[in-house]
């Protein structure tokens, strides 16, 4: 902006190329518009806007599990700002020309509880089975935790089973729906939470292979 106080020239106002003029207070007032505007619509920006909308997507296609696996948030915090916090954008794919989700990295559970630890996963005709291991430092306090496994198909569908830990060192958890196929399976996780639901664990993404 530049202030023009020139008698000569008289009042000023109006607009021509990338000058915008007016009068304020006296003065003759000069505004110089951007050459170069900055472009609202870069690959970058869609790719941004369209991983958003992916993860509201999936948000919603998780139900109330989001719930479970976040207590532990400020009071002020939603779940659903909770949750988009954690996986924006750490969980979006963009190395393609189609962001997509990438469940690996997605987080649907986070909080102290110690994590149980994934060791292997199989598909038979009744469902899921996953099988875990409990480090030792749990301690009986861990004990009344619960187990926490849940399925997502392909086509939206959601599986869930839930046990509590106990004093094992390991532990098996069928998640039942019959006669899936591994193509079928978008994505499953594990995760912990207290008996009262105020406290979890990381969630953990479950590999199916052989146990």
């Amino acid at each position: 902006m530049s202030i023009s106080q020139n008698p000569l020239l008289g009042p000023m106002r109006g607009s021509a190329a990338n000058f915008t003029t007016y009068k304020l207070k006296g003065q003759n007032v000069v505004r110089i518009k951007a050459f170069h505007p900055t472009n609202a619509n870069t690959v970058r920006q869609q790719h941004h806007r369209a991983g958003f909308k992916l993860m509201v997507k999936v948000y919603h296609s998780f139900g109330g599990m989001a719930d479970w696996g976040f207590p532990n948030r400020p009071a002020k915090q939603s779940t659903y700002n909770a949750f988009m916090a954690a996986n924006l954008p750490n969980a979006i794919d963009t190395t393609s020309d189609v962001p997509k989700i990438d469940y690996h990295k997605l987080v649907v559970a986070r909080g102290p509880l110690p994590m149980v630890t994934v060791t292997g996963a199989s598909l038979d005709s009744t469902g899921v089975i996953v099988e875990y291991a409990c480090s030792t430092n749990f301690g009986n306090e861990g004990a009344t935790d619960i187990v926490v496994a849940f399925l997502k198909t392909t086509t939206g569908e959601l599986a869930m089973a839930r046990q509590e830990r106990g004093k094992a060192d390991k532990g098996f958890l069928l998640i039942q729906i019959e006669d899936l196929k591994v193509e079928e399976m978008e994505c499953i996780y594990l995760f912990t939470t207290s008996a009262d639901e105020k406290r979890a664990s990381n969630s953990v993404f479950v590999e199916v292979g052989s146990l």
